[in-house]
């Protein structure tokens, strides 16, 4: 929840994109990336605030330890499991809450057992395509210009997309029965304010290193203050 807007989280994706193809450039080089505002919450029952999820067994990526002591150590039940295990996982009772993309949620059946979901965009999804180095230097200079003006194009229709198909998900999945929970202000205000316990946990783990992390939040501070003065 440190993003607000898909605006907010454009700008700072655009931003930090040289620095991050930078990191990458001794190995491989990125020629399409992008991200889009999609970890919805799914509940086997109705739950607006985060003291409610705290009761119940939540999803955690297997092989991401650090994410689930860190939901330990703010009072959440984290369940370690494979992807594949997530709908047995929702059958049997081993888990009764998970983030999800709608699109994932409806392709994968999470819906058919997690019937509620939280209309708040948890967590960003990114990615990237990503070339070796090996094969990047394989190319001539006008196959890298091509091959790069073919990714920049394509990461703007695979953003446009994926948020389209996130909102035919929804749509889908409501006319199937999925009850979704719209947040008040008061409720948001709320996540929010747990969300922000964890930034100085997250810091410097969960593959934010602290610069990147301060980065960031100097970005939206300077993209926030753009906007007042818009408006």
């Amino acid at each position: 929840m440190i993003f607000r807007s898909r605006e907010e989280l454009d700008y700072v994706r655009e931003k930090l994109r040289p620095t991050l193809e930078k990191r990458f450039s001794t190995r491989a080089s990125s020629c399409c990336a992008g991200a889009t505002p999609a970890g919805a919450l799914l509940l086997q029952v109705a739950g607006y605030q985060p003291g409610r999820l705290r009761k119940l067994k939540l999803f955690a990526w297997a092989g991401d330890s650090a994410q689930a002591d860190i939901m330990k150590a703010l009072g959440y039940q984290p369940v370690v499991l494979e992807v594949a295990d997530i709908l047995p996982g929702l059958q049997t009772g081993m888990i009764a809450a998970l983030p999800s993309s709608p699109f994932w949620a409806l392709t994968l059946q999470f819906y058919t057992q997690a019937d509620h979901m939280l209309d708040m965009n948890w967590a960003p999804l990114v990615g990237a395509v990503v070339i070796t180095r090996k094969s990047w230097d394989s190319l001539s200079p006008a196959g890298q210009k091509a091959l790069r003006e073919a990714g920049e194009a394509a990461g703007v229709q695979l953003r446009t997309i994926s948020r389209r198909e996130n909102e035919e998900a929804v749509a889908a999945m409501k006319r199937r029965g999925l009850k979704v929970h719209s947040v008040t202000p008061e409720a948001e205000a709320e996540w929010r304010r747990t969300a922000e316990q964890l930034y100085l946990m997250i810091r410097g783990t969960l593959g934010a290193g602290g610069p990147a992390f301060d980065e960031v939040q100097r970005l939206l501070r300077e993209q926030r203050a753009a906007v007042a003065v818009r408006r």
